[in-house]
């Protein structure tokens, strides 16, 4: 089955002391969107941009001291350009 989805930016801005374990995106029914674990020497702040469809989605960021963020966000409308989704890691 195919979905209409759009680019977003999602981004983690994270210290120069801390380390990323995990940055992962999920649906609302907890699909995997996007797994990016054990990410190495990433530019801060890290940026990628993902297509997603129309849905409620969980953004999360784990560190290697065991610090965990997490934000909700909603795709409600296809349109380009729409601004990026940013997390400050803990």
């Amino acid at each position: 089955m195919l979905f209409r989805s759009v680019k977003r930016e999602i981004v983690v801005d994270y210290g120069a002391d801390q380390r990323l374990a995990r940055i992962a995106v999920h649906d609302e029914r907890g699909g995997e969107v996007f797994d990016y674990q054990n990410p190495q020497q990433l530019e801060r702040p890290y940026r990628v941009a993902l297509s997603l469809p129309l849905g409620r989605f969980t953004f999360t960021v784990e560190t290697a001291g065991g610090g965990r963020a997490e934000t909700g966000f909603v795709m409600t409308s296809l349109e380009k350009d729409q601004p990026p989704v940013v997390l400050q890691a803990k």
